[in-house]
């Protein structure tokens, strides 16, 4: 079966293959604590302990699998071509310099606003606007490539690979929203590694809010970019690193949601759900598609 296209849609749905993906991706993560969180199981401590070495390998197992899965299924369904157009989905065909500008600078613009915001409406005109960091030169390169890792794995399995197939079913905005609910329910376990000492302080929920939020923005870089992944990558590792530039208060989450939903709405309004695209752009893209054939 080919569901590989040019674009930033697949040729067919595949539910089956969505709904394997979708399970070992985010729903198998969380069974896999529900034990520990119950009391059931006693989190290991220590290192070097039996228990604690098959953790580290099933935590490495769950980590790479939203990476692993897509490509054991491309696999499958589509053989060595539909792997190699999956990964040629990275850098393909010819780059917009205004998206990728667009894409860099998504996380700046809404840490700047939040910045603005705290200022405004906290009364704080001394709060610094930009965060300066003991020899950044030693610091900024290896936290970049570490994150860069991380937004790689994540939107080769959730731009790449599920995103062009839910647009065969459904609209740009819903597609999204499917998206931006699996990829916080990936998340959940955060909340509970180990098990009763959560590494994260903030709500869930509102996390959950921001990755849905932010899975729009996404679908609406990654469509105008006709289906280029690099643009995606550039945007979510610089929501990562970006802390460490712009100086965010500890209420950022607050917020930083409201800043996501007025851009959300902007972009739904301006570019229309059905695609999130232009229709100008989409009648060139189409020619440009009808030609080729």
């Amino acid at each position: 079966m080919n569901t590989q296209i040019a674009g930033y849609k697949a040729k067919a749905f595949e539910p089956r293959s969505l709904a394997i993906f979708f399970l070992i991706s985010s729903v198998l993560p969380m069974l896999f604590f529900t034990p520990f969180i119950l009391g059931l199981l006693t989190w290991p401590v220590g290192q070097g302990g039996l228990g604690s070495i098959i953790v580290s390998l099933i935590m490495i197992l769950l980590f790479t699998a939203p990476l692993i899965v897509p490509l054991v299924l491309t696999a499958i369904t589509e053989g060595k071509q539909g792997v190699k157009a999956w990964v040629g989905r990275f850098w393909k065909g010819k780059l917009s310099i205004k998206w990728l500008l667009i894409a860099t600078l998504l996380w700046p613009a809404i840490c700047l606003v939040i910045n603005l915001l705290e200022r405004t409406l906290e009364g704080d005109a001394s709060y610094p606007l930009f965060s300066f960091i003991g020899k950044p030169w030693t610091y900024f390169p290896s936290a970049f490539f570490d994150v860069l890792l991380i937004a790689i794995f994540e939107e080769f399995c959730w731009r790449g690979y599920a995103l062009p197939r839910l647009q065969v079913r459904w609209n740009a905005l819903t597609s999204s929203l499917i998206v931006g609910a699996f990829w916080a329910l990936m998340h959940l376990p955060n909340w509970f590694m180990p098990p009763g000492d959560p590494s994260r302080t903030y709500s869930f929920w509102n996390f959950a809010v921001q990755i849905i939020l932010t899975s729009i923005l996404y679908t609406w870089i990654f469509n105008n970019m006709d289906g280029n992944l690099l643009g995606v990558i550039l945007a979510h590792n610089m929501s990562n690193v970006v802390g460490t530039l712009i100086w965010v208060p500890d209420t950022y989450q607050m917020y930083q949601n409201w800043v996501l939903l007025a851009m959300v709405i902007l972009v739904v309004i301006i570019f229309g759900p059905k695609n999130l695209v232009r229709q100008k752009a989409e009648r060139i893209g189409n020619l440009t598609e009808a030609k080729a054939l």
